[in-house]
């Protein structure tokens, strides 16, 4: 299916609406992309969430051959299509974000965030690497050893997905499959492009927006060279969700005192994982170690979510298997709330400058009241 043409670029400050605390099952509900209509209240202790401006495309499937690597990769595609208001006019160029599913997942990963993030302007590519379970020999079989198959990460060839993704962008417009791709009226802006992931791939992200890690070949040798970058320069933020930290002995808290980009970090009390030894606080790493904006760096953010499992953020979904003996955890939808809408504010700051998204990420109260009093956010 062809999206709706583009027109002019799109103001930056989105239109907001105000849930009261009577509203917030209707809140969680549009922060997981179901789009329904909500009343605008005045109460200015109420929290903003973000209104969707677009209808979302049905997702599309598809491959492409990377001849340097004789590998094909699998993706999905989600985009805005038509608007849907008539005021709302679509931007020349839409921004990318391209997603880097967890161990064992698959392109199929965090369909939520997929869609709360195109219904709000935004294309998003979700690639398939080679360790997800669609690959094992057994279709749909479970990963028995988790942490034997977290050895076997080649972290290397996950970020070269994603740079093969933005090689291929000219393929992935037009549609590599007779028109099933995003078509050719749409365009990503090559100036605005992010990564983000979960677990595995929130390491993926990490490394790809230039922290530096070692022993990435897994030899003896590179582990004594230090840490090094593979970062990808085309990627100007990252989202890092339930990331690795000092636990993983690829990290340094020297590694990432070269990250060039802003980053925000997701974690919860109950994020562990049968495939780390990474704790909650472990995962708080990447921010603590950030130079941020005080340091002389781009600015980093930490979400953290009272009671978010290793695998919550994505919503109810399969993957929940995965996490290690969460107690009492918080509901799953409205983790996948939380993160949905601060990805999207974090964007808004990061890929388009957007004062109202800024403001919104600087007052805690925003979170505070979306989360129900379980999520906060520090910055630096």
């Amino acid at each position: 299916m062809q999206p709706g043409g583009v027109a002019t670029k799109v103001a930056s400050g989105i239109r907001r609406v105000r849930l009261t605390w009577m509203f917030r099952t209707m809140a969680v509900v549009a922060a997981l992309g179901m789009h329904c209509g909500l009343v605008a209240q005045t109460d200015p202790a109420q929290s903003p969430v973000s209104k969707p401006l677009y209808k979302v495309a049905p997702t599309a499937t598809f491959a492409l051959k990377d001849e340097k690597r004789a590998k094909t990769l699998e993706m999905t595609v989600v985009w805005p299509q038509a608007p849907l208001e008539a005021n709302v006019k679509s931007p020349a160029h839409f921004p990318l974000v391209v997603f880097s599913h967890g161990l064992g997942g698959s392109d199929e990963a965090f369909p939520f965030l997929a869609d709360y993030l195109a219904a709000r302007g935004y294309v998003v590519i979700r690639p398939t690497h080679a360790d997800s379970a669609k690959y094992m020999k057994t279709p749909g079989e479970f990963i028995r050893d988790p942490r034997a198959s977290a050895k076997k990460l080649d972290l290397r060839d996950r970020v070269q997905d994603l740079v093969f993704i933005l090689d291929s962008l000219a393929d992935i417009e037009k549609g590599p499959l007779g028109g099933g791709g995003v078509g050719e009226n749409i365009l990503i802006d090559r100036a605005r492009i992010a990564a983000a992931g979960h677990s595995a791939g929130a390491l993926t992200t990490m490394l790809a927006t230039g922290t530096q890690a070692r022993a990435l070949d897994k030899t003896v040798a590179s582990y004594a060279a230090g840490i090094k970058s593979i970062a990808e320069p085309r990627f100007k933020a990252g989202v890092v969700i339930s990331g690795a930290g000092l636990k993983n002995k690829m990290l340094s808290e020297d590694s990432w005192n070269k990250v060039s980009v802003p980053l925000i970090f997701f974690d919860g009390s109950l994020d562990t994982s049968k495939a780390s030894d990474e704790t909650p606080e472990s995962r708080k790493d990447g921010f603590k170690h950030s130079r941020g904006t005080v340091g002389g760096g781009p600015p980093a953010w930490l979400v953290f979510i009272q009671g978010a499992t290793h695998s919550s953020y994505g919503g109810k979904t399969k993957a929940l298997a995965l996490d290690a003996g969460a107690m009492d955890p918080t509901d799953p939808q409205l983790v996948s709330a939380i993160t949905n809408e601060t990805t999207f504010e974090f964007l808004e700051a990061s890929l388009n400058g957007s004062q109202s998204a800024k403001d919104w990420l600087a007052n805690p109260k925003n979170l505070q009241t979306l989360g129900q009093g379980k999520a906060t956010i520090q910055t630096k």
